[in-house]
């Protein structure tokens, strides 16, 4: 807090962050000039792989930890119950994240978007998610078909390699996490090596 009232963060006009693979943790710092409606606002961090994101809240006298939340925590630990990282920052003051993925990559983007446009675009990415989740649910059920029908080991393997690729695929968006094993954060780093 004494670091950004010095004025030693960095204004970030592109919104994004690529330090690629790094030891560091990063802290991100927004400051909300006016009260706003309750949870009208929401701050943004993208990626759906970060550890642990530390958020607080700050007024000239006080700061207090709001949240904290990542992949090492359960998914319902999330402040809105949506695939990407969404924390509401209504209130007057400033809001501090630090968001910790050390000994991995970090390409990190954040922004402030309306509470009723993230839940839009998270609604609009979960339809096209179904729509090739049933998609891809046909071509197993056809490959079991197969199997049935011709005792043929190939179409084993062809179902395995059909789900573990789709699995990564759901694991590698954040939908494996909050949807199949939520309740699972040691599982949800180490997903995306075990399907892949």
């Amino acid at each position: 807090m004494e670091l950004f009232k010095e004025g030693k963060f960095a204004k970030n006009t592109s919104n994004q962050v690529n330090p690629g693979f790094t030891h560091s943790v990063f802290w991100l710092a927004y400051q909300n000039e006016r009260q706003l409606q309750k949870d009208s606002l929401l701050f943004f961090i993208g990626h759906h792989h970060i550890n642990r994101i530390h958020f607080f809240f700050a007024t000239d006298s006080t700061l207090q930890q709001e949240w904290i939340t990542g992949d090492y925590f359960p998914f319902s630990q999330r402040p809105v119950k949506a695939t990407g990282f969404y924390f509401p920052v209504g209130k007057k003051g400033i809001y501090l994240a630090r968001v910790g993925k050390s000994n991995e990559s970090l390409q990190l983007s954040f922004k402030l978007i309306s509470r009723i446009n993230a839940l839009s675009a998270e609604s609009k990415n979960k339809n096209i998610m179904a729509l090739f989740s049933g998609m891809i649910l046909l071509l197993i059920i056809f490959g079991i078909y197969l199997f049935v029908i011709t005792k043929d080991k190939l179409y084993i393997y062809y179902i395995l390699y059909t789900a573990s690729g789709w699995l990564w695929v759901l694991s590698n968006a954040g939908y494996g996490f909050e949807y199949l094993w939520p309740n699972l954060p040691w599982f949800a780093s180490k997903a995306r090596p075990v399907f892949a």
